[in-house]
């Protein structure tokens, strides 16, 4: 497991394409819309910047 932990970490970049880029904006603007309301918890910039990054994990994973 170490091994391709680390072989992951070395050689494997995902990169994230147009549409899986449109679609994690469209979620995040949608989290921003539920969350408006009074009392509500919203969504900043940083779940956004989270998200691609779990998306990027999840990629090397795969």
């Amino acid at each position: 497991l170490r091994d391709y932990i680390s072989y992951a970490r070395t050689f494997v970049s995902p990169q994230l394409t147009e549409s899986a880029g449109k679609l994690l904006i469209s979620s995040y603007v949608e989290m921003r819309k539920v969350g408006s309301g009074k009392g509500q918890i919203t969504a900043y910039p940083r779940q956004l910047e989270s998200l691609i990054r779990l998306a990027e994990a999840h990629a090397k994973i795969r």
